[in-house]
């Protein structure tokens, strides 16, 4: 047997072993990895249809706990507003707001006012008695008259699951006593169902707890997910998850709300693609194509150059590249001497290493520039997502402050001054802004025309949100004092300030921007259109997030344009502890 014949014997032996053994220890590195992988994704899909929904019964509570601590409902309750139902819980305010009714109670569970609009239709349709039945004195959605504060949940009314939210009747000041109770529903009907999937960009079943029971697929489904989670608290605001591999291409996912008596009421299900599993199995299918290819390569190589001389050039030569691939060293250079092939392998593989070198230092520095350029435009978690999956991202933070700043008669002043003067006026002052959010750790949002925009307890947390954004504002006004004296400007600062939830993300494809969405932003903009000039104005949201340090009082009662009359606060600096 030849040498050439021994050497393809042994090298395809060795070869064809290496490769088997080599694709068992990848693929069980490497599925492993996949299957964790795609639990983690699929569980932050199950959080995230969690998450939604139950923002969705928030908002409901929201607006309800508004409705139920105002003047004008507890005048109506107590008889001196008769035509306050007209003015605010018409057909189509109520189509609006998409509620389907709106029940209200007086102290000894008297009904006073009842609405239901069928919101496809907007005509008026009946409340169910099953619903105002949660407002009885010692109903389930209510465990006490007296005692009940705001609660929201999902009720069942016949055959049907509602978000339903009750709210005591109380003053604007939070004051007693209750007049009775207030509550708001809205029927998880097939447009409600439609858009909660349409968010959530899944596909999505939702299965309501009936007079009978569940169905039976459904039940046997309820049933794993209880004696799974026994250890698990069950409530409102806790559902039960549960991840079933239904096979090599699809999971599904269940997540179990409770209703007020911690009774299972309402499965969503969602099914959800095995695409990272899928990638997993394709990338070992073109492991082992690339093996073999790479093996039957060596195999021709090793019988072409199998002459000695060529052998051990090349080994020199092979010995020359590993170094350098050991050492990272790309200054580093293979022998080259001489003037046949092996010499020109090797003046090729300098030129490439020049090459690659000088690539390596411009792709470096245009990596650097680029990374710049995007951190400056979005938070660097956000940054991070959108590198890894371009698609849009949205995520719902429970706690943040907003504030909105406004120079006071900027309009008058950008008629009397010249455009590159103005211009360059607002990019002094707000690039000074912008150095104060980067010292306290905030997250400027934009600035439109004269406003300036920043958040505080985003996109990473922050239990201190309310008190670090409270010194930005009193900065921002001390800072434009300071711009002032020092332009010869008479300039003064608008400030509000808000706290609670929003949703925050980047949409679209193109020349997109990091922003905010939610009910709270847009009362702290009210906050800043509505205050004084020189002034910082809170809600009553954020002066119970702020600490002993800060000085707020009480400006009174403000008519908020969108949201009626409300209680609003002036914070005037430091106190004396503060400082």
């Amino acid at each position: 047997m030849s040498i050439r014949v021994r050497t393809l014997f042994l090298i395809g032996v060795v070869l064809t072993v290496s490769t088997i053994v080599l694709y068992q220890v990848v693929a069980h590195i490497q599925m492993a990895s996949y299957r964790e992988l795609e639990r983690s994704s699929a569980e932050q899909d199950l959080e995230r249809v969690s998450r939604i929904i139950l923002t969705d019964l928030d908002d409901l509570g929201f607006i309800t706990s508004d409705y139920g601590s105002w003047d004008q409902t507890y005048d109506y309750v107590s008889g001196l507003r008769p035509d306050y139902p007209e003015e605010n819980f018409s057909l189509l305010t109520l189509s609006d707001l998409q509620w389907n009714f709106v029940v209200v109670v007086n102290r000894t569970g008297s009904l006073e006012f009842s609405e239901g609009v069928n919101l496809s239709t907007g005509r008026r349709m009946a409340v169910p008695d099953d619903l105002i039945a949660y407002l009885n004195p010692g109903g389930q959605f209510l465990a006490s008259q007296e005692g009940a504060e705001d609660v929201n949940g999902f009720l069942q009314v016949g055959d049907r699951v509602v978000f339903g939210s009750a709210a005591p009747i109380l003053r604007s000041d939070d004051s007693g006593p209750k007049a009775g109770y207030l509550l708001m529903g809205r029927y998880l009907d097939r447009k409600k169902r439609t858009n909660l999937a349409n968010r959530m960009q899944l596909d999505m079943s939702f299965q309501g707890r009936g007079a009978d029971g569940f169905s039976e697929r459904s039940q046997s489904i309820v049933t794993q997910i209880l004696e799974s989670s026994v250890s698990h608290p069950f409530e409102t605001e806790a559902p039960l998850k549960y991840l079933e591999y239904v096979d090599d291409q699809m999971l599904r996912g269940h997540v179990l709300f409770s209703d007020p008596d911690g009774q299972p009421i309402l499965l969503t299900s969602a099914s959800i693609p095995r695409t990272i599993y899928q990638a997993g199995k394709q990338s070992l299918t073109i492991l082992l194509m690339a093996l073999a290819a790479a093996g039957a390569v060596l195999v021709l190589t090793v019988l072409v150059l199998l002459d000695r001389i060529v052998l051990r050039r090349l080994a020199m030569l092979g010995q020359d590249v590993s170094r350098i691939g050991q050492t990272q060293d790309l200054g580093l250079r293979v022998a080259a001497t001489g003037s046949d092939e092996f010499s020109h392998v090797g003046q090729a593989v300098n030129w490439m290493l020049e090459q690659v070198e000088t690539s390596n230092q411009k792709l470096a520095e245009e990596h650097e520039r680029a990374e710049g350029l995007l951190l400056n435009i979005l938070p660097e978690p956000i940054a991070e997502r959108l590198k890894t999956n371009p698609k849009s991202i949205a995520q719902s933070y429970d706690e943040v402050s907003i504030l909105f700043a406004d120079i006071v008669g900027f309009t008058e002043m950008s008629a009397a001054m010249p455009a590159a003067e103005l211009v360059d006026m607002l990019n002094g002052l707000f690039s000074r802004f912008d150095d104060l959010a980067m010292q306290l750790g905030l997250e400027k949002i934009k600035t439109i025309g004269d406003a300036y925009m920043v958040v505080s307890g985003l996109p990473e947390p922050d239990e201190h949100h309310a008190d670090k954004l409270a010194g930005m504002a009193l900065k921002m006004i001390e800072t434009t004092r300071s711009f002032s004296q020092e332009r010869g400007l008479d300039l003064s600062l608008r400030v509000g300030i808000n706290s609670g939830v929003v949703v925050a993300g980047v949409i679209g494809k193109n020349k997109f921007i990091y922003d905010l969405w939610g009910d709270a932003v847009n009362l702290a903009s009210r906050m800043e259109s509505s205050g004084q000039n020189g002034a910082i104005q809170l809600t009553k949201a954020t002066r119970d997030r702020l600490s002993y340090r800060y000085d707020v009082v009480e400006r009174g009662e403000v008519d908020i344009k969108g949201r009626g009359v409300m209680t609003t606060y002036l914070l005037n600096g430091l106190t004396d502890m503060g400082r």
